[in-house]
């Protein structure tokens, strides 16, 4: 991930509509799904990739409380072990999410806020630089970091960070958000 950039590898006998995994004996163990399926899944994970998010509840950002990860595995040829990795980490929104629970949006919203003078700054240049509007802000991006107690509203409509939020930005370690979630 050095790119940082989200990548989808497809093997030739996955879109191919032929077997792909045999037992020691030689025989197939399954075949892969129809022909729409695999399709629907392809398109589904590409557009995921690519920032879109194909589902999506209109709750309230605080209503959230549940992250769903996606684990893959891995058969050796010879069928002895199984290895699995974390494929992606997201929240209830669909949206890629780090170790931490924060969104790629959080984040850069706190490393923003860490930068500006005296931490603080006004809803609609927050949005600005992270490129959505000052609704979206209010409404899908704060709430969990002002729960947590890392914002604080200021007059005017500004926003300031407090001493965890600033303590937080300061620890944060390397890690890199991307759609399908957090990679060391």
């Amino acid at each position: 991930m050095g790119l940082k950039v989200p990548v989808q590898m497809v093997r030739p006998a996955t879109y191919g509509g032929k077997v792909h995994r045999y037992r020691k004996d030689g025989k197939a163990v399954r075949e892969i799904e129809d022909e729409a399926t695999r399709a629907w899944n392809f398109f589904t994970a590409l557009y995921y990739k690519a920032g879109g998010v194909p589902w999506r509840l209109q709750r309230r950002a605080t209503d959230y409380d549940a992250c769903f990860v996606g684990i893959s595995y891995y058969h050796e040829i010879a069928g002895e072990n199984v290895q699995t990795s974390v494929a992606q980490v997201f929240n209830e929104r669909g949206e890629g999410v780090d170790e931490q629970g924060f969104t790629t949006h959080q984040r850069q919203y706190l490393q923003y806020l860490a930068a500006t003078p005296e931490q603080q700054c006004n809803v609609e240049r927050l949005a600005i630089k992270l490129g959505c509007d000052a609704a979206n802000v209010r409404q899908e991006i704060e709430p969990y970091l002002i729960e947590l107690g890392l914002v604080d509203p200021t007059p005017r409509q500004g926003r300031g960070l407090t001493e965890a939020g600033l303590s937080l930005v300061a620890n944060l370690c390397e890690v890199v958000v991307t759609d399908g979630g957090a990679q060391s």
